[in-house]
């Protein structure tokens, strides 16, 4: 869900998630829904623990934040969906999650987001071995087929 860095590596892109902000009803209520930038920017957010992607993507919208701004922190998406909707803290979710799911709201104020990126990625030489290009060729056509009929 992030583009590679290296040369060597064959990429395609399938579809683009797009990300808001979210809490839990519970703690929407108990804090009220943030109308300004700082008022989002007080809240406590779940963030990574190891990796920066987090912290690095807020501080690009403004927000000043380190390792140690997050309240909650965890590596595994699975895990910081079910924190925000325990109450834990806000975190930016895929909009096709959590729009309509019970016990969260997105927020009212919502910075501008990036979208998530999905893709294929293999190394260069694997990439070009014939059965490993149809398996990407299917995986492709059946993931993008998947993605434009959840936006639905």
């Amino acid at each position: 869900m992030y583009r590679p860095t290296q040369l060597d590596i064959v990429t395609r892109k399938i579809a683009e998630k797009p990300l808001a902000v979210y809490a839990s009803t519970d703690l929407s209520e108990r804090l009220g829904q943030p109308t300004c930038f700082e008022e989002l920017a007080a809240l406590t957010f779940v963030g990574f623990d190891q990796s920066d992607v987090i912290t690095r993507t807020m501080r690009n919208l403004g927000f000043r934040v380190n390792r140690q701004s997050f309240g909650v922190r965890r590596d595994n998406q699975a895990i910081d969906w079910e924190l925000v909707r325990a109450g834990c803290g806000t975190d930016a979710i895929q909009r096709a999650i959590a729009d309509g799911a019970p016990k969260v709201r997105r927020l009212e104020f919502q910075p501008e987001l990036p979208s998530l990126q999905i893709g294929l990625a293999a190394h260069e030489h694997v990439y070009r071995t014939q059965k490993v290009k149809r398996v990407w060729v299917y995986m492709a056509k059946r993931l993008k087929q998947k993605f434009v009929q959840s936006e639905i």
